[in-house]
C-alpha cells in the first residue's frame, strides 16, 4: 500500500504541471484540425507528453509555413 501511495506521489507534480499543457492543447486543436479531447488527454500522460509536444510544434510550424505559402500566392511574389 505504501509502494502504490509513493508511486501515485511522485507523479502527482508531472500531472499538476501537464494540466496548463492539456489546456493548451485542447485550445490549439480545432485549430489544426485535430481531436481537441485526444489532444488534451495526450498530454496528460508523464512521458509522453514530452514527445507529443514536439508533435504539436511542429504541426503548429507546418501550419503556419503553409498558410504563409497560401498568401505569398495570392499576393503573387
Amino acid at each position: 500500500m505504501n509502494d502504490s501511495n509513493s508511486m501515485i506521489m511522485s507523479l502527482l507534480p508531472f500531472l499538476i504541471l501537464s494540466i496548463p499543457l492539456a489546456i493548451c492543447g485542447y485550445k490549439l486543436a480545432p485549430r489544426l484540425g485535430k481531436s481537441s479531447a485526444l489532444w488534451a488527454v495526450l498530454c496528460l500522460i508523464p512521458l509522453l507528453n514530452f514527445f507529443f509536444l514536439y508533435y504539436m510544434g511542429y504541426c503548429v510550424a507546418i501550419r503556419v509555413l503553409d498558410r504563409l505559402d497560401a498568401i505569398t500566392k495570392r499576393v503573387g511574389a
